[in-house]
């Protein structure tokens, strides 16, 4: 357990770095202009335009999709489970499954097979 713990923790870490500079990647921007804004709007509309500003509210926006994607990526189990919701059960396989993730595999398992039995 404390073997898994000390292996876990580093993983975590990076995975906490990588979502906190996405947020602020994606937000900052639109700190940025919303600061210039409050005092000189003419110069926000003139140096950036109507595009650039919809650009960077739609940067903010894509924060909101950036961690499920970051969690797939960087967590096994995340990524195990979300491919088992979906029944894709021989690419879960592969991955490895561990506990946690097998608990939802055996659940759309079973929700495929009263879909099945319903048909």
């Amino acid at each position: 357990m404390a073997s898994e713990t000390s292996y876990s923790s580093p993983q975590v870490i990076r995975m906490l770095f990588v979502v906190v500079a996405e947020f602020f990647i994606c937000w900052a921007p639109l700190h940025v202009l919303n600061t210039w804004y409050l005092f000189s709007p003419d110069a926000v509309y003139k140096n950036v335009g109507r595009t650039g500003v919809a650009l960077v509210h739609l940067l903010a926006y894509i924060s909101s999709c950036c961690n499920p994607i970051t969690y797939c990526f960087m967590n096994r189990k995340f990524r195990a489970a979300f491919l088992g919701v979906f029944g894709c059960r021989s690419v879960v396989k592969s991955f490895g499954v561990l506990p946690a993730g097998e608990t939802i595999i055996v659940i759309a398992e079973v929700l495929t097979l009263e879909a099945e039995d319903r048909v």
